[in-house]
């Protein structure tokens, strides 16, 4: 069973690398860093199919979803 199949949820071909690209790209306009971590050889496929398609608000919503224990989990780890 794939992963968001455990989850309960639907996911599309390449969703979680296409939702890496569009809010990566989206705070800091900066394709050619994103290009980089997914391996491109250039930031131009980036611009023309994940600009402007998320915000800067967005990203940080996204990049801000943590597991319910993550504050536990932290606290756990500097206390070790």
């Amino acid at each position: 069973m794939p992963f968001s199949g455990f989850a309960g949820v639907t996911n599309p071909e390449n969703g979680l690398r296409r939702s890496l690209c569009s809010y990566r790209v989206a705070p800091h306009k900066d394709a050619a860093r994103v290009a980089v971590i997914l391996c491109h050889s250039s930031p131009r496929m980036l611009y023309q199919h994940y600009k402007s398609i998320a915000t800067a608000a967005d990203a940080e919503a996204y990049f801000g979803i943590k597991p319910w224990h993550y504050n536990a989990l932290c606290l756990a780890a500097l206390q070790t």
